[in-house]
Parts: C-alpha cells; structure tokens; sequence
C-alpha cells in the first residue's frame, strides 16, 4: 500500500520471476515439502501442554479449589508427557526442513536475481531498485500502522474507527513519503533472511548493468482500475487492523 504504480508492477513481476527462472523452493515438489515440514514444526512445536497451561486454575477461595488444582497437575503431567513423545518427530521435522533449504539455497540464491532481473526488465530498473530500497522501511511503517490502529482504538468513537479505514492507508502512505531513504552503507548491512542475497547485493547487481526502461508501465486508467479492484480487501484489511488489532 505504500508503494508507487511501478513499484507494485516490479514486485509482482519479481514474484512471477521466480516461477519463470524454476525457483525449486517454490516448485510443486520441495516447495510443497518445505510448506509441509514447516506446518507439522510448528505443530509438533505447540506442545498440549503448552496451550492452555494454567487455564485449570481456580480462586482459592472456589469451594472446588482442591479438585480444580488436582485436574490442572493431571494436565500438566500429560502435557509434558506429548511434549516428550513430540521430541524425536519434532527433531525428524526440523532436520529434514533444514537440509532441504541447505540443499536448495544455491538454487534460491541464483532465482533471486533473476526475478529481480525480471522485475527490472518488466518495470525498470528504478522501479525495481526503489521497490527493493523501501522494503528497508519496513520496521518503521509497522509501527506506524500499529501507532495508527491504536490511536484509532483509544481516542475515536467506534463510528469514527469505521471511518477511519478508509483513510488508513493513504495516512501510511505519507509517513512513507515522508521517511528518508536508506544509504548504501545501510543496505550493506541488511543481510538477506535465509541465507538469500542481502539487499545491498540485488541492488548491486542490478547496477551493474544498462537501465532498462519498462516495457509495462501504468497509465491513469489502469492504475484507476487496480485502485478500484483493491478498494474492498483494503478496506476490510484496514477494518482487521483497527478493530482486532491484526498486525497488517
């Protein structure tokens, strides 16, 4: 939501990139593993007896304080008792989750710039360097949108909060336009999560060939139309964010 027409137009294109330059980690096989490894972790990871630890307890004045107490030490016993029968599958997961991003990182590495390649021969190079640069600003925009959210919980009526996810976004987008842009020195200390190629190093790469102008680029009527078409998730997007309190 905080970027320009063009630099939606190089993200989506880097996305798209991956498929086209055969990114293995998003491919029907590993891609599907690693999904699946990953949900069984973070299964096997909450533990019975985690959730929910100390939801038996009772006031100590409860006629059944004796009974409630006796339940909750029962519980607690047979939660650690899952968590240690989790232990070896939830290593086996892990393990094998490790090995495949060990085993696909030289992969990933190189699809990486090629979306960004992609990108930049789809919406230029700018477009594809400035998306790139503002993915740094991350942090600050999230505590802006969570600044935002609070204020619109704490000090507005709630006819005023429904109001107010409509202008959301454009107040987020100021802030962004408003923020100052990172330096290479910053860029070369953004490391890449995963093991992929850091920031400062896409953009290098990219620089270090021709610019290249976009071979799509957004006129009025289109950007309108796309406007039109994320009018309604992005509203109901900003109603989750004010109203529940979900970190967009």
């Amino acid at each position: 939501m905080t970027l320009t027409p063009q630099q939606r137009v190089a993200v989506v294109a880097h996305e798209l990139g991956h498929f086209t330059a055969r990114d293995i980690r998003r491919g029907a096989l590993i891609g599907a593993a690693l999904s699946s490894s990953a949900g069984r972790a973070e299964l096997t990871a909450r533990g019975p007896g985690r959730a929910g630890a100390g939801s038996l307890s009772a006031s100590p004045v409860s006629r059944h304080t004796d009974e409630m107490a006796t339940a909750s030490a029962r519980f607690e016993a047979r939660g650690r008792t899952a968590d240690l029968a989790l232990w070896l599958p939830r290593l086996v997961v892990q393990g094998a989750n490790r090995l495949l991003m060990r085993l696909s990182l030289p992969n990933a590495r190189r699809t990486e710039f090629q979306a960004d390649a992609v990108a930049a021969r789809v919406a230029s190079t700018e477009a594809a360097v400035s998306a790139l640069r503002d993915r740094l600003l991350a942090d600050a925009m999230h505590a802006e949108v969570h600044r935002l959210a609070v204020t619109a919980r704490t000090l507005r009526s709630r006819g005023a909060a429904r109001s107010t996810d409509r202008n959301l976004w454009a107040e987020v987008a100021a802030h962004a336009a408003a923020l100052p842009r990172h330096t290479g020195d910053a860029f070369q200390a953004e490391e890449g999560g995963l093991g992929l190629p850091s920031v400062g190093s896409r953009i290098a790469r990219l620089r270090l060939g021709a610019d290249q102008p976009a071979v799509l680029t957004l006129d009025a009527y289109r950007a309108d139309a796309i406007e039109d078409e994320l009018r309604v998730p992005r509203g109901l997007l900003a109603r989750k964010v004010i109203q529940d309190c979900v970190h967009a």
